[in-house]
């Protein structure tokens, strides 16, 4: 667990030093200097630039409410939770009912009724047993 914790901890550390290397860069303020220059911008290349910037301004959007999210998520976890209780045993015996006339049950193949008189099995034929003294087949 703790292994876990350490490694995010060092994401989160990354992440930080990341974003004070962009709000203590120059880049931006360079960029505006760059744009005021004569002659640079050209319909083409503020539409560029427009939709460079545009990106960037959605990304510190998304980046700031996922800050939001993290922290807010993070301070709703339950330090140290109580176990949970045990689960209750079953209380249902199985004991299934037989389904509805005409619908295939599997488990009735298993339980095979007694056959009516007068019925033919197919297993008398292949395991015939003697006659009783005095009594001769029909």
């Amino acid at each position: 667990m703790e292994h876990h914790i350490a490694t995010i901890e060092a994401k989160a550390k990354d992440v930080h030093a990341q974003m004070l290397s962009l709000t203590a860069d120059e880049s931006m303020a360079k960029l505006i200097k760059i744009v005021h220059g004569p002659g640079w911008t050209t319909p083409a290349e503020s539409a560029f630039l427009n939709g460079i910037l545009e990106a960037m301004q959605a990304h510190t959007q998304v980046l700031a409410g996922l800050q939001k999210a993290a922290l807010l998520g993070a301070s709703r976890v339950e330090l140290n939770p109580q176990p949970l209780p045990p689960s209750p045993p079953p209380t249902e015996d199985f004991n299934p009912q037989p389904d509805p006339p005409g619908k295939h049950n599997p488990t009735q193949d298993l339980n095979p009724q007694p056959e009516p008189p007068g019925r033919h099995k197919p297993t008398q034929d292949l395991n015939p047993q003697p006659l009783p003294p005095g009594k001769q087949k029909q």
